[in-house]
């Protein structure tokens, strides 16, 4: 990534940085107030071990019935009833209670969540000691239903064991070979109901004993305590995650909205999109300027500023794009209105009258005309008349003076019904022609490209268009187009004026500190502002002297271009 993307990407933050931080804000707050007003939940964890029985016959009971550490997950929440009485509570949710395995282990974890932290560390240590007594109860029935199986099965044998001894008893000694063989079978018989009676006896004597040393297969290892802390919710990491999230979202929606956003920025999309060489940016003009009138006019009431001396730059740069075909009649157009082509083209107007020429700034939209509003000046006749007039096209009598040296101003008169008609007629040319043998330098503010076609038609009688666009407002499209239009009618496009650049962007407008250095070599040599130390009446004075105090006058029969150097309007040549 070199220096420019990452210049881009710095000037991209810094214009959004308010909805990054808006987003971020609101999405951190939004969690910490819910938070806030949700329940605390607490969770204690207490830390259990499945042991076997004390006896191997437990343990062949406790795994014929499969206890495994699954089945201790199963059956826990089951005996929360009994946990509930026990502790003298209301009955407990099964969903607050977790029980975790180790893999591979006997080791499991019980976890309890309420809202009462010392309750659930009650809790938590209460299940496994009714869970113990649920598996000691359940090996105490076991026994005894084995004890009385071996009982009743002791019962029957002795019954055998005295009817087979009754029987070897009448036999007494044989008599013959059929008695001696009964009385052997019947002694076999009584030996082995003796045998297996003393099987059962020894039976009963281990279940007996396994019943004395049974006990539950669950023992804590660590007893639960209250925690201090609730588990849920988690407030700073909840609000951290949130801004993290609406910071996200908002860069999401900053990259989209700039992917989105085809219009022009920077000179740098001027080239790219027209092919044209960016003669120039022109800073926004303040708020209280926009409305027109003579502080439009920064030129004349603030001729050092660096709003000015961009005007001055893009007057040197407008001399250089022309050397072999010197301008004297300069179109100034946009691709749409309210673009700024007004203002630049009277601004543009006072810079050539500063430096010597003679300079008329005529004004050729005959739709919406501003030149006679940002002057203040009267527009009751103007181009129009001397378009109707039945003579040759004198335009003497319809040129008004104003307080610039060297600058008068054709304004466009009354509204005609058939304006395209007026502007593409061949009494224009010879009105900008006579102009142009009394002037040295003619500007003629237009109509938008785009709007109507009196740009395509005034564009064929100059010797130089120069094309606005607005940054932030000029789409790409508009931007092609109108270049486009100009082109089909075989316009001398000497480049485009990048108009209305925030000046806080860094690296699309020239740096204020520059400017002001080079407009003043020393801080003693500046001029302080009269506004508020003289009268008005001296004001017009002072503002026309400061105007031409840094160019001379030159004769209009000899009109010599002044050295100037180059300022960083000019660095795009």
């Amino acid at each position: 990534m070199n220096e420019i993307e990452l210049r881009r990407y710095f000037v991209l933050f810094r214009k959004w940085v308010w909805l990054i931080t808006l987003c971020t804000l609101l999405a951190g707050g939004t969690a910490f107030a819910v938070s806030r007003y949700m329940t605390p939940v607490f969770e204690a964890k207490a830390t259990l071990i499945v042991e076997q029985s004390g006896t191997a016959l437990g343990n062949y009971i406790l795994r014929s019935s499969q206890w495994e550490p699954e089945t201790y997950t199963a059956l826990l929440p089951i005996l929360l009833p009994e946990a509930a009485a026990r502790l003298g509570i209301d009955a407990i949710d099964p969903a607050n209670i977790s029980v975790e395995a180790v893999r591979d282990s006997r080791v499991l974890y019980l976890v309890i969540r309420d809202p009462n932290p010392q309750r659930a560390a009650d809790i938590a240590n209460t299940i496994p000691l009714v869970f113990d007594d649920y598996t000691e109860s359940l090996l105490l029935d076991t026994f005894a239903e084995l004890k009385t199986s071996l009982s009743d099965e002791m019962e029957r044998l002795e019954a055998d064991i005295s009817t087979t001894q009754v029987r070897v008893d009448a036999i007494g000694e044989p008599s013959t070979t059929a008695d001696e063989e009964d009385l052997k079978r019947l002694e076999t018989t009584l030996s082995q109901y003796r045998y297996n009676y003393g099987q059962l006896l020894a039976s009963y004597e281990q279940v007996r004993l396994s019943e004395t040393q049974s006990k539950g297969s669950l023992v804590v290892f660590k007893q639960a305590v209250a925690p201090t802390s609730p588990a849920f919710p988690k407030t700073r990491q909840n609000t951290a995650l949130a801004a993290l999230v609406g910071a996200m979202l908002a860069i999401g929606i900053v990259f989209l909205v700039e992917y989105l956003d085809d219009t022009i920025k920077t000179p740098e999309d001027v080239s790219r999109v027209t092919s044209r060489t960016p003669l120039g940016s022109i800073a926004m003009i303040r708020s209280e300027r926009r409305g027109g009138g003579l502080e439009a006019l920064v030129t004349r009431s603030e001729p050092r500023s660096p709003l000015s001396e961009a005007f001055r730059a893009l007057r040197t740069n407008i001399r250089f794009a022309s050397v072999d075909r010197p301008v004297g009649r300069l179109l100034v157009t946009s691709p749409k209105p309210s673009e700024g082509k007004s203002l630049v083209a009277a601004n543009l107007a006072i810079v050539f009258a500063q430096a010597g020429y003679s300079v008329t700034l005529m004004d050729c939209d005959l739709r919406r005309p501003t030149q006679h509003t940002i002057f203040e000046l009267a527009n009751n006749a103007g181009a129009t008349n001397s378009l109707l007039s039945d003579s040759d096209p004198g335009v003497d009598e319809w040129l008004q003076s104003t307080d610039v040296n060297n600058l008068r101003l054709l304004t466009s008169g009354q509204l005609p019904p058939n304006p395209a008609e007026l502007v593409g007629s061949n009494r224009m040319g010879q009105v900008i022609e006579r102009l142009a043998q009394q002037n040295d330098i003619v500007v003629v503010d237009s109509p938008p490209v785009l709007a109507v076609t009196d740009a395509a038609l005034l564009a064929r009688q100059v010797d130089g268009v120069l094309l606005v666009l607005s940054a932030g407002s000029t789409r790409e499209k508009e931007a092609r187009r109108a270049v486009e239009d100009l082109e089909k009618v075989g316009a001398p496009i000497l480049g485009v004026v990048l108009n209305k650049v925030p000046a806080n962007r860094h690296g699309e407008y020239g740096d204020e500190y520059y400017y002001s250095q080079y407009a003043y070599s020393s801080s003693e040599n500046r001029s302080p502002r009269p506004k508020k130390l003289l009268p008005e009446s001296l004001l017009g004075m002072l503002h026309r002297s400061n105007g031409n105090s840094h160019k001379p006058h030159r004769p209009k029969e000899q009109p010599q271009p002044v050295e100037e150097t180059p300022t960083r309007g000019g660095e795009s040549r």
